[in-house]
């Protein structure tokens, strides 16, 4: 019986990892993903966007912005009450739909990417660039 154990061990890894691969395919399959646009940001310079069922505007920063601090904070607005996504940080739009998030930048070209979502699986992406010069 002990010799038995770490079969039935490996045997248990073996099938939970093929649960959660067919798992992960499934919902993939069902995920329809939008084709990226290009839209204009206030500088005039060109943004990634991807959208489905919810509107996302970026107030600041502008893309293509160079700023001298290591820190943004990215304010916009979007569905009320929707999830705000940017970066690595998190947090959630007014009863309006106004965010302001913040984020850490590292030194450099930052690609700034905010991602929304409401309570119905709606969605919305884009990206801007922000420039970290500490010499500026």
């Amino acid at each position: 019986m002990k010799k038995m154990m770490p079969l039935f061990f490996i045997l248990a890894i073996v099938v939970l990892a093929g649960i959660g691969v067919a798992g992960y395919a499934m919902r993939k399959a069902s995920i329809k993903t939008p084709s990226p646009t290009q839209t204009l940001s206030p500088s005039g310079t060109p943004s990634s966007q991807q959208q489905q069922g919810i509107s996302l505007v970026i107030s600041s920063p502008a893309n293509g912005l160079e700023v001298a601090t290591p820190n943004v904070t990215v304010t916009g607005q979007t569905a009320p009450n929707a999830e705000v996504f940017v970066n690595d940080a998190a947090g959630r739009a007014d009863a309006i739909g106004y965010f302001a998030i913040g984020t850490s930048l590292d030194e450099g070209e930052n690609t700034v990417i905010v991602v929304v979502n409401d309570a119905n699986g709606n969605f919305a992406e884009q990206e801007i660039t922000v420039t970290y010069n500490a010499g500026t």
